[in-house]
C-alpha cells in the first residue's frame, strides 16, 4: 500500500491513531479475536473490515494492508465514523481516475440514502470492496484481484435496492437413527450456505429432530447429533461456526403427527433457520 503523504493522508492517519491504531504490522491475533458487539452500521463495518484483513493477512500475505483493514475494523468497533477511501490519497495510474470518481460518489450517495433501508451487512460490504478496489488499483499487479474487488463493490451496490430477507428456512433429512448426509441432503447444505453468504446473514439456527421410532431419550439425544453434524457441515462450507446456534427438540416436533415407535421420514430432519439477530 502506497500512499501520498497528503494532507488528508496525515489526518487519517491521526484519526486511526487516536482510535487506537498502533504503528506497524498488527500480530494476526489482533484482528482475528477482535469481539464486535452489536448489529448495526459501525458493527458491520467492522465485521467486514475483519474479515478483508484476515484475507490480506492469511491469503494474501500483504501484512501492510493486513494492518491498514485492521485498523478500520478496530475504528468501527470503536464507534468512531470510517468513511470510505480516497484515491487522492493513493498513488494510482491515472487511467482509473474516471471510474473511481464515479465510483466514489455511488458509495457516498449510498451511505447517505440507503441507511434507512436497514440493509448494513451489504451496505458495509460495498464500503470495503470499495477500499479493496483502491487498493489493489494502487498496486496494480494482479488484474483478476482488481476486477474481484471492483465487481464485489458493484454487486453489494446493486443488492441494497432488492428486498431485504428476514429469513430463510432450509430441511435436511435422514435415514432412521443415522446423522449422514445423502447427496440431497448436501446438495442443500451446500445451498443454505450459500444463501446465508449472499445475503450476508449471520444469524444461523440448527434444530435438530427425529420420528417417534425408538425412546424418547434416546431421540434427544440423535436430535442433537443431528443438530450438530449439520453446524460442522455449514462450517466446513464457509460458515463462521459463532453464527451457528444449535438447538434440538427430539421427537416433540414433528411436521407429520404419528403414533409412538412410528418411522416417518419427514420428521427425521434438520430445521436450518438463516436470519437476522
Amino acid at each position: 500500500m502506497k500512499m501520498r503523504h497528503s494532507a488528508m493522508a496525515l489526518l487519517g492517519i491521526v484519526s486511526m491513531s487516536l482510535a487506537g491504531c498502533s504503528t506497524g504490522y498488527w500480530h494476526t491475533s489482533d484482528v482475528s479475536t477482535l469481539e464486535i458487539i452489536g448489529a448495526g452500521f459501525e458493527a458491520e463495518l467492522a465485521k467486514a473490515y475483519k474479515d478483508q484483513s484476515v484475507f490480506e493477512y492469511y491469503q494474501m500475505q500483504d501484512y501492510e494492508d493486513a494492518a491498514h483493514f485492521a485498523g478500520r475494523a478496530k475504528s468501527a468497533a470503536a464507534g468512531f465514523l470510517v468513511e470510505p477511501g480516497f484515491y487522492e490519497e493513493r498513488d494510482i495510474d491515472a487511467k482509473y481516475i474516471p471510474e473511481l470518481e464515479q465510483a466514489h460518489a455511488l458509495i457516498i450517495n449510498a451511505l447517505e440514502t440507503k441507511k434507512t433501508l436497514k440493509n448494513y451487512p451489504l451496505l458495509a460490504r460495498a464500503q470495503v470492496k470499495y477500499d479493496c478496489w483502491l487498493e489493489q488499483i494502487e498496486e496494480n499487479t494482479q488484474p483478476d484481484h482488481i476486477a474481484a474487488c471492483r465487481d464485489d463493490f458493484f454487486r453489494a451496490l446493486g443488492g441494497l435496492d432488492q428486498p431485504y430477507p428476514e429469513q430463510k428456512a432450509f430441511q435436511v433429512f435422514f435415514d432412521t437413527g443415522s446423522t449422514k448426509f445423502d447427496p440431497a441432503a448436501l446438495q442443500t447444505l451446500n445451498r443454505a450456505a450459500r444463501y446465508a453468504a449472499v445475503h450476508e446473514m449471520h444469524y444461523i439456527i440448527t434444530v435438530g429432530n427425529t420420528d417417534t421410532q425408538g425412546n424418547s431419550a434416546n431421540n434427544d439425544v440423535l436430535s442433537r447429533k443431528r443438530s450438530h453434524a449439520v453446524r460442522e457441515a455449514l462450517v466446513k462450507a464457509g460458515i463462521r461456526p459463532e453464527y451457528i446456534r444449535l438447538e434440538s427438540k427430539g421427537e416433540h416436533n414433528l411436521i407429520i403427527p404419528t403414533p409412538d415407535n412410528t418411522k416417518e421420514e419427514k420428521n427425521r430432519r434438520v430445521d436450518i433457520y438463516i436470519t437476522r439477530p
